[in-house]
């Protein structure tokens, strides 16, 4: 098994879960929790170039062989204590130990920093051992932690609507594995002993246990009994008496709280969009009812801290944006002075903050930036006192350059085995040929973004929308330059829009469009290409949601592989040696049973790989998942059946990515969306399969497969999906139990998608998409004020009127939510193709939320379109059946 230095060890037992990519709002990840809950596991597979385990939370050197293991990108979702899949609180023990509440994995993580102050890349599970459940080893979608003056463990279980103590253990910096209840004893509900899930947790100089219970729309303060070392079983309301509002003795869902340095509580009031403080009574300890206002905020307040000088920072965000705003704290007058500062971080989806005894703040992040900050890890900032601001000084449980989790576009491999990875930049890993181990750190060799392929020389090619570049090997100095230039002879290139790339055993350049496969020639004796393409294939323009052509690979004997995303398939296209040419009719190797999820089915296949034993993988976009099918070598047929290596799920849009082999039959791949790494599978020592593929399956000896192997036409919807002719009520249609609420949402798609200034009528809106989209469809979800209250367990309908001026695919997704805007679970409707300039009722019925799940948010979600094409939606509504 090779050994990757960027992976991690498991301290603790877990289970593993995928996330899911959130769709632009509340942070760029979502995460599945509670019930809910997928686990991202790699199926057992019987191929020959690769020996496939279950996933697990091991290190990759501890790792059965053949276990795909993150070797780019580190800050996977879900590997293990040293990943996080969805951190929420954080906090900071006397040691400044770290501890990190992973929502997404159902457990609490500590970090025990290092001698030097950083800490390490693998932490250990010191809450939730068990699992998700409601167990005394166990939670569900926890959001806060704290640790009391004796350094007992607490965490608030916010799924189980409970507080949990974890006594320290009588081994220093260890916990009991089980814990005791000691708030919201009562289960969930508003009586004084109950909890409605909740967000931050506290404790005042007297050691009393404050907890911010949100869905109450109050803070609750649980006595101390010292000589006991208990909690009283029922609170007291210190915050929020005169129930849910914006006045001074009122909150909104209040997210978390926080004491001030002469113990004055500090208030979270998140809706409210503001921080409160309300006065202590040195002689009675209570609370004053009215609070005054420390600062307001341009969105919803996440969580507090204060440092030892008792200033305060507090987060914000939404729809994946925000920061972290501190206030100066007076220990004069107890007050805080002026309005607040941003830090100075653009952050996307801050949510835990703590400062340490350094002054350095450490925030837990969610979703990641432009600048190529990872997503679901701890930022270390540290104070610049020349401009005043927080700058990044590199990251707890990542790094923020060379790393690989903005979104993998495109995967290669050189003759030496090094990695190159498109990730908004373009980023090689070299390969120790000693060790056989990638570095953490890569290296960036150009601010290009598109497809990637090597030529046998090891030069670089990049395609783009606006042409493909070549970059090339320097072997005196062992680099690339990071400027391209054109690639030799080949002048159509300068300008073609290519979506991938691939080279075959003499160096010909293969190169598709949405709907071409064109291949460049390669002339050895001057070094350069055709002028221009020979195209061998064009498919029919694609007016679906995917390309018509969305991937390319060549075997080793030349044959030709195209994915093609539009109809839900893989096509080969035999060569002949003898006349240097391709069969002009394709035969289908992976798809034969038509769109889908069984295994002998695909659902937007993107790009491809070809091992040395002729087995062909397939990064099965649709459905979030790499399957592979194995060749027999002898027929040169493909298993109908294919192995799933890698099902990590899907979104509401295809999981593009890339997937390469290299020479040593080594698997790489990695997706855009929700698995944001670049995962290896190891060749094992297992001897080819020797399963015949069934003879109904075999392509033909000759070059040209015969015409009765063409795939059926699928253009022509079923005839069961013809939506209804009659149309939405005239007026605006007020739904239960609150859609359509005052406000539009703004264009989740920043600017690709432009809404049409005029209504359809009252409370209906349209969109007009450029054909640059990559998806189509609103979210409805990016402030809960457009979310509907739901409660777990109850059955729901939703339903939406749609409309469009072409004839375009849509789906109807309802996503459950957590109190926080916090993404759980989507119910989706069957695919519905609509009729052009004709209303549509799309409908989802019988759906449920489980524990945790509160909100609803609905979204229209249509197929790609071409340009101009207005699609409208009008009328949602979600009710009771």
């Amino acid at each position: 098994m090779r050994r990757h230095l960027s992976s991690r060890t498991t301290a603790g037992t877990q289970a593993m879960q995928s996330d899911k990519q959130d769709r632009r709002r509340f942070g760029t990840s979502r995460f599945r929790s509670g019930s809910a809950a997928m686990a991202g596991v790699v199926a057992v597979a019987s191929v020959s170039a690769v020996a496939l385990l279950p996933l697990s939370g091991t290190s990759a050197s501890a790792a059965s062989a053949g276990a795909p293991t993150p070797v780019a990108g580190v800050s996977v979702f879900g590997i293990g204590a040293g990943d996080l899949s969805s951190p929420r609180g954080i906090t900071l023990d006397s040691k400044s130990d770290l501890f990190v509440v992973d929502a997404g994995a159902n457990h609490v993580v500590e970090y025990v920093r290092n001698l030097d102050g950083t800490y390490p890349k693998s932490g250990l599970v010191v809450a939730g051992s068990g699992g998700l459940g409601s167990g005394a080893n166990q939670l569900n979608a926890p959001s806060s932690v704290r640790l009391d003056a004796s350094g007992d463990l607490f965490v608030g279980d916010t799924g189980n609507s409970r507080v949990v103590e974890y006594a320290a253990s009588s081994t220093p910096g260890a916990f009991v594995g089980t814990g005791i209840v000691v708030a919201g004893v009562g289960g969930a509900g508003a009586a004084l002993n109950q909890l409605s899930a909740l967000g931050g947790i506290a404790f005042n100089p007297a050691g009393d246990l404050f907890v911010a219970d949100t869905y109450n729309d109050r803070v609750l303060e649980y006595l101390h009994n010292a000589a006991t070392g208990t909690f009283a079983a029922s609170g007291v309301v210190v915050a929020g008496s005169g129930g849910r509002g914006s006045g001074a003795n009122q909150v909104r869902y209040p997210g978390d709280v926080a004491f001030t340095a002469n113990g004055d509580m500090l208030v979270a009031d998140s809706v409210n969009s503001r921080v409160v403080q309300s006065t202590v009574s040195p002689a009675t300890g209570t609370y004053a009812a009215n609070a005054v206002t420390v600062g307001t905020f341009p969105t919803l307040v996440n969580w507090l801290a204060v440092d030892q000088a008792g200033n305060l920072f507090a987060s914000y965000g939404m729809s994946g944006s925000g920061s972290v705003q501190r206030f100066s704290y007076s220990s004069a007058t107890k007050t805080f002075t002026g309005a607040g500062t941003d830090v100075g971080v653009a952050l996307l989806g801050p949510q835990g903050i703590a400062v340490n005894e350094a002054g350095r703040l450490l925030v837990a992040t969610t979703s990641a930036s432009s600048a190529g900050l990872a997503w679901n890890l701890v930022l270390a900032l540290t104070f610049n006192s020349a401009s005043g601001t927080y700058t990044s000084a590199g990251t707890i449980l990542g790094v923020d350059s060379g790393k690989n989790n903005i979104g993998v576009a495109s995967v290669a491999v050189d003759s030496a085995g090094n990695l190159f990875v498109a990730d908004q930049s373009v980023y090689e890993y070299v390969l120790d040929p000693v060790t056989k181990t990638f570095p953490t750190m890569a290296r960036a060799i150009t601010a290009a973004q598109g497809a990637l392929a090597l030529d046998s020389r090891r030069n670089l090619f990049v395609g783009t929308t606006t042409g493909v570049q070549m970059y090339a090997w320097n072997a005196a100095a062992s680099s690339y330059p990071s400027t391209g230039t054109p690639v030799p002879g080949a002048t159509q290139l300068t300008s073609l829009a290519a979506s991938n790339l691939a080279f075959d055993a003499r160096d010909d350049l293969f190169v598709t469009t949405a709907t071409q496969v064109i291949e460049f020639p390669y002339a050895a004796a001057t070094g350069t290409w055709a002028a221009s393409g020979t195209v061998l294939t064009t498919q029919p323009a694609s007016t679906g949601y995917d390309a018509a052509v969305t991937g390319v690979a060549l075997d080793r004997t030349g044959d030709l592989f195209v994915s093609l995303g539009a109809t839900n398939r893989v096509v080969e296209y035999l060569y002949g040696a003898s006349t240097g040419t391709y069969a002009t009719t394709a035969v289908t190797v992976a798809g034969v049973g038509g769109s889908g999820s069984a295994n002998n089915q695909l659902l937007e296949p993107y790009q491809l790989a070809v091992d040395g034993s002729g087995n062909l993988y397939v990064l099965d976009g649709g459905n979030g998942r790499v399957v592979t099918y194995a060749g027999n070598p002898t027929t040169g047929a493909y298993a109908a059946q294919g192995s799933v290596l890698f099902a990590g799920g899907h979104t509401n849009r295809p999981q593009v990515g890339g997937v390469v082999v290299d020479r040593s039959g080594n698997l790489f791949f990695g997706f855009t969306d929700g698995w944001a790494g670049v995962y290896e599978a190891t060749a094992s020592s297992a001897p080819p399969t020797t399963t015949v593929p069934p003879t109904t399956t075999v392509p033909p000896t000759t070059t040209a497969p015969p015409t009765t192997t063409a795939p059926p036409t699928t253009t022509a919807p079923p005839t069961t999906t013809a939506p209804p002719t009659t149309t939405p009520p005239a007026g605006n249609l007020q739904p239960n139990p609150g859609f359509e609420t005052s406000g539009v949402p703004a264009d989740d798609w920043g600017g690709r998608l432009l809404r049409v200034s005029s209504p359809v009528h009252a409370g209906s809106y349209a969109l007009s998409q450029t054909a640059s989209s990559s998806s189509g469809g609103w979210d409805f979800d990016s402030n809960l004020s457009w979310c509907a209250p739901v409660t777990p367990g109850k059955s729901y309908t939703a339903g939406i009127w749609v409309r469009a001026t072409a004839s375009v695919r849509v789906v109807l997704n309802v996503d459950w939510l957590t109190k926080s805007g916090g993404y759980v679970d989507t119910a989706t409707s069957a695919n519905v193709t609509l009729t052009a300039n004709t209303w549509t009722h799309v409908t989802l019925t019988a759906i449920q939320p489980v524990s945790g799940e509160v909100y609803a948010a609905m979204e229209p979600n249509f197929s790609r379109a071409t340009s101009g094409v207005v699609m409208s939606w009008d009328d949602m509504t979600l009710t009771n059946p």
